[in-house]
């Protein structure tokens, strides 16, 4: 395939942001914080005590396994923007290919005196997207066969919704030089877990990626409806917006929604069961609330997605997970949760519609019901779906096999959509 074509830097409009994390424009950052993209040592994240694994709800609700049949994410390269990863010989990290680059330098510790550094809401995110089947759990990541670059951006992870404490402004410049590197390394897909108020560079590195081709997913926030600013980067044209839900569908009170923010589609974000950094050969687990992992079930998905259909734009993933999510119990286009409960299955398998449905207006958050009392989502069509590229699984992995053969970086031909 031909490499994706570049197009000249472009000013963007941007709209929202609700804060998970307090950024600070260059201006206030201390020069020897930014780092250059050299390798992180993983050995200096703090690691956390081994435990036992729990039941993972958001796999039962998401189901992976059923797209896994058709694609696993391989060949796909993400960016995961972040604190970066502990990607030692953890069993969950056993088969997954996770390297880390640092552009956060190394000012902050985790103690004082201390030289470890917190790696752990990074080393969750990329769980959820690359992770592998562990003993005593039913947990797996959305593609476990995609390939992650994590860039430590962030020196510690944003605030849970229910941190009471506020978390201490971090610089944006990182972040800012992050995107443009996952840019310059032509990846396929950009996960940012985290959010900030506008920033001009910010805006034009983020709008430089999507022109190149790239999926920018992001999470929506954790500030409710009464946040006064929108959140970056998802209220930022063409990112993926991403929404928190529970198990019932419904969104938990503190997922975002903002008048400038149109939130794509939602997924698991409540007591999301994920791993933390742990010694060699330990796991260690915890259950997280925020939209910040929510946002990497949806890059997952998208990467199922482009394993298969590498030529799609970010325009047409947009669509896609929009036409094929779940109904939640909220009128749809629903300013906390967007289209629906993204649906890995429906999401690989559908086609492409030359139609371009237009955005409508946004609804404002419904009394919901419990998801329990409605009917069961009918599932026949992507059962018909599955069992149709079932015929095809074959090819599909001799196609697989030739392909190991190629440059793990995927390029795809892309044009600017036109919605």
């Amino acid at each position: 395939m031909g490499t994706r074509r570049r197009r000249s830097p472009r000013a963007v409009a941007v709209g929202v942001l609700a804060a998970t994390l307090t950024l600070l424009s260059p201006a206030a950052l201390p020069a020897a914080a930014v780092g250059d993209g050299e390798p992180f040592r993983s050995r200096d994240c703090k690691n956390f005590q081994a435990n036992a694994p729990i039941s993972s709800w958001a796999v039962d609700r998401l189901q992976p396994q059923r797209a896994h049949e058709l694609a696993t994410g391989r060949g796909v390269r993400i960016a995961v923007i972040d604190t970066g990863v502990d990607n030692r010989r953890m069993p969950v990290f056993g088969k997954a290919s996770v390297s880390v680059v640092n552009y956060a330098g190394y000012e902050q510790k985790v103690d004082a005196g201390s030289d470890l550094r917190d790696c752990q809401h990074g080393t969750q995110v990329t769980s959820l997207i690359v992770g592998g089947p562990t003993d005593g759990t039913n947990f797996i990541g959305m593609a476990p066969g995609a390939t992650v670059i994590a860039m430590r951006s962030l020196e510690s992870g944003p605030a849970a919704p229910d941190q009471s404490t506020p978390q201490e402004p971090q610089p944006i410049a990182p972040v800012v030089e992050a995107v443009r590197a996952a840019t310059a390394e032509e990846v396929d897909i950009i996960n940012i877990s985290q959010s900030s108020t506008y920033d001009a560079d910010y805006a034009d590195a983020v709008a430089d990626a999507i022109d190149a081709g790239i999926v920018v997913v992001a999470a929506a926030g954790n500030g409710g409806g009464g946040a006064a600013d929108p959140p970056y980067p998802a209220a930022f044209p063409g990112v993926v917006a991403v929404g928190a839900t529970g198990p019932n569908d419904v969104a938990p009170d503190w997922s975002q929604s903002h008048e400038e923010l149109r939130v794509t589609v939602s997924a698991p974000g409540v007591k999301v069961l994920s791993a933390n950094p742990a010694i060699d050969g330990e796991s260690s687990w915890s259950s997280v609330d925020g939209t910040s992992f929510a946002a990497p079930l949806v890059t997952g998905v998208v990467a199922l997605m482009l394993e298969r259909e590498p030529d799609l734009t970010p325009g047409q993933v947009t669509r896609r997970l929009r036409r094929t999510a779940d109904p939640t119990p909220r009128t749809a286009p629903d300013r906390q949760t967007g289209w629906g409960v993204v649906n890995p299955l429906a999401a690989v398998t559908d086609v492409v519609s030359s139609e371009t449905p237009a955005p409508g207006p946004v609804a404002s958050p419904t009394p919901a019901e419990d998801y329990r009392d409605r009917p069961p989502v009918d599932h026949s069509q992507r059962d018909t779906a599955l069992a149709v590229a079932g015929g095809a699984v074959a090819v599909v992995l001799v196609a697989a096999v030739l392909a190991a053969s190629l440059p793990a970086g995927r390029r795809r031909r892309w044009a600017p959509p036109r919605d």
